[in-house]
């Protein structure tokens, strides 16, 4: 019976590592995004079409400073490994 038992577990072990399997390769692999990411943003595009000057940068007044002091406590948090969080946190900002 204990044999029986652990060909059953076995097999369903097996059979969800395998449906697992062709869940994660239907999907693509991971790195489909990352080449998309690595391009310039040119705008929000409708119709095939980048809408210009939906969002144009002006000065609203309010001071940025709270943010910096936040994203600067922010990152002083991190752990050893902080050049691979910062690598993945941080983004480059184009004035």
């Amino acid at each position: 019976m204990k044999n029986r038992t652990g060909r059953i577990a076995f097999a369903v072990v097996a059979t969800l590592l395998l449906a697992m399997l062709a869940y994660a390769q239907r999907r693509g692999p991971r790195s489909a995004g990352e080449e998309s990411l690595a391009q310039p943003f040119r705008g929000i595009a409708a119709g095939g079409k980048i809408e210009e000057g939906l969002f144009k940068i002006r000065s609203t007044g309010v001071s940025t400073q709270p943010v910096v002091a936040a994203a600067k406590s922010f990152l002083a948090g991190l752990s050893d490994e902080l050049d691979r969080q910062q690598q993945t946190l941080l983004l480059e900002v184009i004035d």
